[in-house]
Formats: C-alpha cells, structure tokens, sequence
C-alpha cells in the first residue's frame, strides 16, 4: 500500500514539474527566449553586459552633469554671502530674484538633462528586452513639453 501511495506520488510530482517547464518555456517564447538553455543564458550574458556598459555611460555623463551644477551652486552660495551688502531693499530684492533665476535655471537644465537620460535608458531597455529597436514605442509620447532631448 505505501509502494502505491509513493509510486501516485512521484507520478504526481513527475507531471507537475513537466508542466512548469512546459509552462516555463511557453512564457519564455513569449518574451523571446529561446527554448535551448545554453543558447538563453548567452543571450541574458550579453544582455546583462550590454545593460552594465550602458548604465556605466550612463553614470559617467550624470557626473559629468552634476559637476558643473555644483560648481554653479557653489558660486550661487557665494553670491548669497553677498547680499548683506545690499544698499537699500530694491538692490537686496532685485539681486535675491537675479540668484534665484540662476539657481532654478540651473536646476531646470539639470532635471531636463536627467530626464533625457532616463527616456534613453527605458528605450534601451525595452530594445534589449525585445531584442529589436524599440519601434513601436515613440520616443515622442513620452517627451515633457519643452524639453528637447536631441536624440530623437
């Protein structure tokens, strides 16, 4: 009787695992992997990689955003030590307005900036996870209006 009951059982668990890799590998085919698993995982490797070198650029032109706001901040902060010098309140007003532009400039320019690269990484993305330029997604649909991206 337990011979039975162990045979039903690893029949059981025999047809629930084919199932999942049935199942497995449909869902695979739907996104584009292929069936074959040595042939997957050199597709996720260079996947992984090409995502790793972009994110990597991706970070290396933040920095190359940031420094220059930062040093923009710096001089922003300077000028700010400044305005104790203010003769009279419409010289303190009109220099309060002049840092104010430029520190809300600067960070316009910089959310644009941060904005362009994050549209460029989900178009990448969605070209590494289709495998194909992502042609059915317009670029132009997700732009803010205002901002130019350049890339398009």
């Amino acid at each position: 009787m337990l011979d039975q009951m162990f045979e039903n059982l690893r029949r059981t668990a025999d047809f629930n695992v084919r199932t999942q890799q049935r199942l497995f590998k449909k869902w695979a085919g739907l996104w584009g992997v292929p069936s074959s698993p040595d042939t997957a995982s050199e597709q996720i490797a260079k996947a992984q990689e090409k995502w790793t070198e972009f994110v990597a650029d991706l970070v290396k032109r933040q920095r190359e955003k940031l420094e220059p706001q930062l040093k923009s901040s710096l001089k922003i902060a300077e000028e700010a030590c400044c305005l104790v010098e203010a003769k009279d309140p419409e010289e303190l007003l009109a220099k309060t307005i002049k840092l104010w532009q430029k520190s809300f400039d600067g960070l316009r320019q910089l959310c644009e900036a941060q904005l362009c690269d994050y549209e460029t990484a989900v178009v990448k993305w969605l070209e590494l996870v289709t495998k194909e330029p992502a042609s059915g997604f317009s670029r132009h649909e997700a732009d803010v209006p205002g901002v130019s991206c350049g890339s398009h």
